[in-house]
């Protein structure tokens, strides 16, 4: 699986958990960009990540953990740990 296709899955699956269809994202994103990233087939920029999150009601920190435990078969909440552990460290600098 490459990381567009996780992204895609991820997305699909808090879309549709949250009831809402393609077409729920415009004007933030069309309903063929949508089907796209979807699909794995688009790979959207950090704005547009952003305007998704907000329709989803989700944090973009969120969304990145979750596509990153798709792809990597982890537990997300494990990542967010190890995250919050390098920020710790980053402030320790």
């Amino acid at each position: 699986m490459n990381y567009k296709v996780a992204f895609g899955n991820v997305f699909r699956r808090l879309r549709l958990e949250r009831g809402l269809t393609q077409e729920s994202f415009d004007p933030a994103a069309s309903v063929r960009y949508v089907r796209n990233l979807e699909k794995g087939e688009y790979s959207p920029s950090l704005a547009v990540v952003r305007d998704l999150c907000d329709v989803l009601h989700i944090s973009p920190v969120t969304l990145a953990s979750l596509v990153e435990a798709e792809y990597i078969s982890a537990d997300p909440a494990v990542l967010i740990k190890l995250a919050a552990d390098e920020l710790a460290g980053m402030d320790a600098e």
